[in-house]
């Protein structure tokens, strides 16, 4: 809705009642990111993590802050950090695909890709990305069995 403001205080209020629960600091760290003050949104992944070292979603907004910081190999080395406590979590694989294919590492996106699907081959976002990776390299044969994968599922 908008009310970032309001948002913060209610997290606020919502960590001085549960100060475990890592999913208040990730999302109070997505409205921090929302409202461009990566730093402090940086600070709540952390804490998250903290609290929950397996907590995928805080390693992934973490890496992406970090990446949009210009840190691109921290924020790679969170996914990393996350895929080795992890090993069998596809989103992590997904996760750090997005982010290779958005700096252009294209042939090392679509391993990615390729892993996130082994762990789960009906995860439709991973073969929608893999096909865009594919499209983007002008293999458009290919990228259409990425796309018709994902239909179908």
């Amino acid at each position: 809705m908008g009310k970032n403001e309001e948002a913060l205080i209610c997290y606020e209020r919502a960590i001085s009642i549960n100060p475990k629960d890592a999913s208040v600091y990730r999302n109070k760290g997505n409205v921090l990111k929302k409202m461009k003050n990566n730093d402090e949104a940086l600070t709540c992944y952390e804490k998250a993590i903290s609290v929950n070292p397996n907590y995928v979603g805080a390693y992934i907004n973490k890496g992406i802050v970090l990446i949009e910081m210009g840190k691109i190999g921290e924020g790679m080395g969170c996914f990393d950090e996350f895929i080795s406590r992890n090993p069998n979590n596809a989103v992590a694989y997904f996760n750090k695909g997005m982010a290779l294919g958005g700096l252009g590492k294209l042939e090392e996106a679509i391993g990615y890709f390729d892993q996130a699907i082994g762990l789960n081959p009906n995860y439709a976002d991973a073969y929608i990305r893999k096909g865009n990776i594919f499209d983007e390299m002008g293999k458009k044969d290919e990228a259409t069995v990425c796309y018709d994968k994902a239909k179908s599922l």
